[in-house]
């Protein structure tokens, strides 16, 4: 049976999907990311473990699916974002992998602090962030703090440059990913040769940069003989995670609208102009000359896996979705000001009651992220006062979160036939490399289709204008 595969190179899970050429998904396959202790905010994953997740999740996705990974006949990824490793000359890994959550970076690098302030970072990369999570940052401590390792580096790959590298044996990488660097020119599709000075980082250390859904070669030994892939299979470049699962949710096909409730929350809007602005990033389309913009919060997903594990271990995720959805709006009272998970206790919960249980606490963490997701949508998008809005990321899987989203935002929130969306994403483009397709567009209209839609309910939106006035007062309070 002919197959295609989607790997999702997620922060929390690493997931891969078999879909055959109808579009239905066959086989999942999901592993917890291998990170080692973050206690001292490094984030890192062996290279034999990242191996090894890799090759169990194609292997879990085949068996579910009733098929063999030499049934693969086109593969593709959607990736996290400035997660990288550093390699020697012969292509020799130097570090782990290294995740962007690792907090290493120099926080007093003025000659960095400089370069981000620079007007023109942002009119050439698209960008308006910056910060020590960012893999320069990293490349920096690097340089300055371990310059005997550094002597020895010879390449500087991104996670899915470093897959593609494993798999093709060609040094290549996706516009989408090397976009949030923030050492590439976006709107000329180049390396900036400015800011690799200024970093003292060789432009021979990066990979060759493509725009995503581009077919970059076919599989090479290493593919068959650990990942057990037919040599020859076709591959292509994917694309930063929440722009492919967006692509996966029906973006372009069902709205231009998508938001991912993930690690952190981000808002993805497509197809939008080069224009900039101080609140998000831009990253390059599927489509030449298009772009796409993304806005982040941190006030995302992190939370709830945070109570759970910390205040309420002995249920799951689902199970504390159901309490959440016994409890009303406003979750009697009970405000979760933004990203509690910066505190061990229970001390950013406002208007604590005896009488609260989970399902309040849980619903209240809902609630506040939803009020971050509103933000998002109001500071990026003003076209429509009821826009149509695909879920995506873990939050996608609750519908009470859906729920109190739509609530909240005063939006339509679309889920799609596809419960991976990123995964699901990465399949579509490796089913245009496989043949099956002319392009990803004519991939979504055969696969994708519309599964739920949850709508804002007028008389709840006005029973929660009172709460949100009282969360924002709570929030400017105690922030």
């Amino acid at each position: 049976m002919d197959v295609v595969l989607g790997i999702d190179l997620g922060t929390s899970y690493f997931k891969a999907v078999v879909v055959n050429r109808s579009g239905t998904i066959l086989g999942l396959g999901r592993s917890a990311v291998p990170v080692g202790d973050t206690s001292e905010s490094v984030w890192e994953v062996g290279i034999d473990g990242f191996w090894h997740s890799i090759r169990l999740i194609i292997d879990e996705a085949c068996a579910r699916g009733g098929v063999m990974p030499s049934d693969i006949c086109g593969v593709s990824y959607a990736s996290q974002a400035n997660s990288f490793l550093l390699l020697d000359t012969e292509f020799q890994p130097l570090t782990p992998l290294i995740l962007w959550p690792d907090n290493r970076g120099l926080k007093n690098d003025i000659e960095l602090n400089n370069f981000w302030a620079d007007k023109e970072y942002a009119d050439t990369t698209g960008m308006s962030f910056k910060g020590s999570e960012f893999a320069i940052a990293k490349v920096r401590w690097f340089q300055k703090e371990r310059p005997e390792l550094w002597s020895q580096v010879g390449h500087f790959m991104t996670i899915s440059d470093y897959l593609t590298f494993k798999l093709t044996e060609k040094p290549i990488g996706d516009s989408g990913t090397a976009s949030l660097l923030g050492i590439y020119d976006l709107y000329e599709s180049k390396w900036w040769k400015k800011a690799l000075s200024v970093l003292n980082l060789p432009e021979s250390y990066l990979s060759q940069i493509s725009r995503p859904g581009t077919v970059e070669g076919t599989t090479a030994s290493f593919a068959t003989e650990y990942l057990g892939l037919k040599s020859g299979t076709p591959f292509s470049l994917g694309g930063l995670d929440h722009h492919i699962a967006a692509l996966g949710a029906g973006a372009g096909q069902i709205s231009g609208l998508s938001e991912s409730t993930g690690t952190v929350l981000a808002f993805y809007q497509s197809p939008v102009s080069f224009k900039l602005d101080q609140f998000s990033c831009l990253g390059p389309s599927i489509t030449e000359g298009e772009y796409y913009r993304l806005s982040f919060n941190d006030n995302g997903g992190r939370g709830v896996e945070w109570y759970r594990l910390n205040f309420a271990e002995e249920y799951s995720l689902p199970e504390l979705d159901k309490m959440a959805a016994g409890i009303s709006p406003g979750s009697d009272g009970l405000i979760a000001l933004p990203e509690v998970f910066r505190e061990s206790d229970l001390s950013r919960f406002v208007n604590v009651k005896t009488s609260h249980t989970h399902g309040h606490y849980f619903r209240a963490i809902m609630e506040s992220t939803a009020v971050s997701l509103s933000s998002l949508i109001t500071r990026a998008y003003s076209d429509n006062e009821n826009p149509k809005i695909l879920a995506t990321g873990g939050g996608a899987g609750s519908r009470i979160w859906l729920r109190i989203k739509a609530m909240i935002t005063g939006s339509d929130l679309i889920t799609s036939s596809s419960s991976e969306p990123a995964a699901y994403g990465a399949a579509m483009l490796a089913s245009v490399a496989a043949g099956w397709f002319e392009s990803s567009r004519d991939t979504a209209e055969r696969w994708v289709n519309i599964k739920e839609t949850f709508t804002p309910g007028k008389n709840t939106r006005k029973e929660l204008e009172k709460w949100l006035v009282e969360y924002q007062k709570v929030v400017k309070k105690y922030e």
